[in-house]
């Protein structure tokens, strides 16, 4: 190699070195501090903050285990209607909860409803009361006991966390 090249090579690899406190700490992807990061780093009076917190969680929610989401449900009467109250439990240690789709069914309903719950945050050990009205299947009174209704998760989106 020419010695022409070394030196502007040697200056480079300096600037690309630097030392600890000069480098920007990014946190890992798929946690909360990531997507922290993310929405103060891309704030910009150009971007609907809604936009935003959309556009962070798809870039680092992460697909979580199924089985630390539990589900109960009941049927109840509003002043405006028939409403399906989800209670949602994030049995997890260390992940957020932040956006979950459940398939609901009735016995006597044909297809599943699909209910797509986000942008949220349910942190870990915690309980989200859901009431969902618009259901696709209004079952009369006498149709709303537990065995008549069946909930499942289909999709479980969270960050990872370090409660302190």
């Amino acid at each position: 190699m020419k010695t022409s090249l070394i030196k502007p090579l040697l200056v480079c690899a300096g600037l690309f070195i630097g030392s600890p406190s000069q480098a920007a700490e990014i946190p890992l992807p798929g946690t909360l501090k990531a997507f922290n990061y993310c929405l103060d780093e891309n704030q910009s009076p150009i971007v609907a903050p809604a936009d935003l917190l959309q556009v962070c969680l798809k870039l680092h929610a992460r697909d979580i285990d199924k089985g630390s989401v539990g589900l109960n449900g009941r049927y109840q009467d509003t002043d405006q209607g028939l409403v399906f109250v989800l209670e949602v439990t994030n049995q997890s240690e260390n992940r957020l909860l932040t956006g979950l789709a459940v398939d609901l069914k009735h016995t006597k309903q044909p297809e599943p409803q699909r209910l797509n719950f986000g942008p949220m945050g349910v942190l870990p050990g915690t309980v989200a009361v859901l009431p969902v009205g618009g259901l696709a299947y209004e079952p009369t009174e006498n149709e709303r006991s537990a065995n008549d209704v069946g909930i499942g998760i289909a999709i479980a989106k969270g960050l990872g966390v370090e409660l302190q």
